[in-house]
């Protein structure tokens, strides 16, 4: 039996649309949907709404959206994550991390400073602009390794700067710190 999730949707919600966010919600059987609130039934466990909250007693996983274009990275980062007991969600370009950002804001944003269509500078330029979003933890990882793009990632808005290659070691202890922060 599918588990039960209600996505409450203040009336009015800047931003919020069923047309608009008609991919997120296909994911689910939607059950019902009135002025404030869709009840929904969750599918493979996924729930993309940043306002779904879980009915029961069991936590929700902190969740991370992954913004990467080289598949073999992308990888590495959601299985070490996942294995750290980590929710995670890719996205190969920035356009797909923008819409990911849209349906559900994550605890974390792991994201790569030059991605396809969309850059990482300016995803996150867009992300501390919005009120939703402002204080969404951003971990920068790039290949930008000079001191200038070193300021100019933390100046645009993001928490932490990695540099390829990486520690996965160090990297997840970074999550770990910045995410220890935010709780």
């Amino acid at each position: 039996m599918p588990r039960l999730w209600n996505l409450t949707i203040p009336p009015r919600m800047k931003g919020f649309s069923l047309p608009r966010h008609s991919q997120a919600i296909s994911r689910f059987r939607v059950k019902r949907v009135v002025t404030q609130a869709v009840a929904v039934h969750e599918i493979d466990g996924i729930c993309t709404s940043s306002k779904a909250k879980r009915v029961g007693d069991r936590q929700m996983k902190p969740f991370i959206v992954i913004a990467e274009d080289e598949p073999s990275v992308s990888e590495l980062l959601r299985y070490n994550l996942e294995a750290e007991g980590y929710e995670t969600v890719t996205a190969k370009d920035g356009d797909e991390a923008i819409l990911l950002l849209d349906e559900r804001i994550p605890d974390l944003m792991l994201l790569d400073w030059m991605l396809p269509k969309v850059s990482g500078i300016e995803i996150c330029r867009r992300v501390r602009s919005k009120q939703e979003t402002a204080n969404l933890p951003i971990i920068m990882l790039t290949a930008r390794t000079e001191e200038s793009d070193r300021i100019r990632g933390l100046e645009t808005g993001a928490d932490d700067y990695v540099t390829k290659p990486f520690s996965t070691n160090e990297l997840m202890a970074r999550v770990k710190a910045v995410l220890r922060r935010i709780r």
